[in-house]
């Protein structure tokens, strides 16, 4: 536990925003009369805003979480990612892309939310209420984003004043054991991208080519290849506990399929034939049922 708290961070993405879909009571009630329906059985809710800015904002939201923080951490906690401290400097990279890109969707949400209001008063119709909206500034400063650290606990010297000796070891080793299941379950977090991954880049290779008429035969997106050349790159980073199995995998990653490309993929079958094998290899040398 001492070395992955020397080697590990953990990293949380606190988004909030302005909250843009509201229940309206007064209309479930009326939605209920329309419908001969019990009101506690309905729910009806109205889209306050809608403006270009928003759908960007919500996008960043989802793009930052899912392609930034998560991509390069494996889950911890409940929100929160274990990510080696030797990918802190591209993640804070990354984020500040992403960061930059969100006051940037806010500075536009500012002069296009004054048009959005007068809109949704149209489209509401009675269900519209001005109290649903404060002042522009207000709207806008609720959109905030930001990554928060916190070091693994550390359980050594834990100790509550007050509670007995048994007591404190007691809460002590049932931290410790959470923490240790947590990074059990990061790490199979690891193995399953590691799989998923690269068995799927097998059965594309498996499945792609021609037909007697040269007519191509399943189907094949260039981010399956990019999706292996970078894991090729951040799964040693990815393995905090040096993993033997993990670690071998990678160094076979690297070896046999951080170089390939779409290209020669779609127009060799020879270089499709190696790949399905190669994969299979990676996947049998791992164990389990994977291969």
């Amino acid at each position: 536990m001492a070395t992955l708290r020397n080697k590990c961070i953990l990293v949380r993405l606190r988004v909030k925003e302005f909250p843009n879909k509201k229940n309206d009571p007064s209309l479930t009630r009326k939605l209920a009369n329309l419908l001969n329906a019990d009101p506690r059985s309905l729910e009806s809710k109205k889209t306050l805003l809608e403006c270009p800015a928003i759908t960007e904002l919500q996008k960043l939201k989802g793009d930052t979480r899912n392609n930034i923080v998560n991509r390069l951490g494996s889950p911890f906690e409940v929100g929160e990612r274990i990510m080696a401290q030797s990918l802190l400097d591209q993640l804070e990279h990354e984020y500040a892309i992403a960061k930059q890109a969100w006051d940037d969707a806010k500075n536009e949400l500012r002069g296009q939310t004054e048009a959005a209001i007068e809109r949704a008063k149209r489209s509401l119709g009675d269900a519209f209420n001005s109290d649903d909206y404060p002042s522009v500034e207000e709207i806008v400063s609720r959109f905030t984003m930001a990554l928060t650290y916190r070091p693994l606990p550390d359980t050594h010297d834990f100790r509550i004043d007050n509670l007995s000796h048994d007591r404190n070891e007691e809460l002590r080793v049932n931290i410790e054991s959470d923490v240790d299941q947590s990074i059990s379950d990061a790490m199979q977090s690891v193995e399953d991208r590691l799989v998923d991954t690269v068995s799927h880049l097998g059965e594309v290779c498996a499945k792609y080519g021609h037909d007697a008429k040269g007519k191509v035969v399943g189907r094949f997106k260039d981010s399956t290849v990019e999706k292996v050349t970078e894991l090729a790159e951040l799964l040693p980073h990815l393995n905090i506990t040096d993993d033997p199995r993990i670690a071998k995998a990678a160094t076979e990653l690297k070896a046999k399929l951080s170089n390939i490309t779409p290209d020669k993929i779609k127009n060799s079958l020879g270089e499709r034939e190696r790949i399905t094998a190669d994969t299979k290899s990676i996947l049998d040398n791992l164990g389990g049922v994977y291969g």
